[in-house]
């Protein structure tokens, strides 16, 4: 079984991204979490998140720093990074750590 974080305050986003992991074959154990603070208190405590789906424009903290927190202490963690956002720099930079 594999566990996937989902970190979006989308209750849309949520429903979709269930719908599309439900698809996929395997047995899966989605955690969903509205902003990087509330994921990184579950992953302190649980370390066994196998993939994070994280969005990149999160209103309360940055999905950037986020990423940037999580790539040196969670190094084992497949990240994947979603955005609508305009700005590709950005994007670009998070996909790349």
């Amino acid at each position: 079984m594999y566990t996937i974080m989902l970190i979006d305050n989308s209750q849309q986003f949520e429903q979709g991204m269930r719908r599309i992991l439900s698809g996929a074959g395997v047995e899966i154990n989605v955690v969903c979490v509205p902003d990087s603070k509330a994921a990184l208190t579950i992953l302190q405590k649980d370390d066994k998140t196998d993939i994070i789906i994280s969005d990149i424009d999160q209103p309360t903290s940055g999905g950037i720093d986020f990423l940037c927190r999580l790539a040196p202490e969670h190094p084992q963690s497949r990240r994947v990074v979603v955005s609508s956002s305009q700005r590709f720099e950005m994007v670009k930079y998070a996909i790349n750590l």
